[in-house]
């Protein structure tokens, strides 16, 4: 009485078919208002979903014509618009999930800069220690260019 089934769906009882815009069938669902809710009569048996007008407010009419009506939700456009939220969602996660993996290439390389860097300020401080023995000073002081000898011809 209430649910809607249509048992032949196949290329050959279809025409005008059409590619989804994924990105605004996601921003649809994402408006629609979804609740909880009993038909008068079963007060023990709860559904959860879209009221029929707000489906059909946001599915039901385009350029190419009308999707069902604004008191049933037919349960072939109903999986339709799930499927290809379901779809958008993968594509969504996939560009994310590249993403990620190029942002911890990125942070991976950043830190081999910085252990490089480390390794050379290591470095550059032990040879400034060793050129302060060498020129008879303590490793914490640098040598001003006043206080370096100067050589006579």
């Amino acid at each position: 009485m209430y649910n809607v089934y249509s048992p032949g769906d196949g290329f050959c009882t279809k025409r005008q078919t059409h590619p989804i815009d994924h990105s605004a069938l996601l921003c649809k669902i994402g408006a629609m208002k979804l609740t909880t809710w009993n038909y008068k009569g079963q007060h023990l048996i709860r559904h959860y979903g879209p009221m029929a007008q707000d489906f059909y407010a946001a599915f039901g009419q385009d350029d190419l014509g009308q999707v069902g009506c604004d008191t049933l939700i037919y349960s072939h456009d109903f999986a339709g618009v799930t499927f290809a939220g379901v779809q958008a969602l993968i594509g969504e996660n996939e560009r994310l999930k590249t993403r990620l993996a190029a942002l911890e290439k990125e942070k991976q390389q950043t830190e081999d800069q910085l252990n490089k860097m480390a390794t050379y300020e290591s470095r550059l401080e032990a040879l400034e220690a060793r050129l302060n023995e060498r020129q008879g000073q303590s490793p914490n002081s640098t040598a001003s260019p006043s206080d370096t000898p100067s050589k006579s011809k």
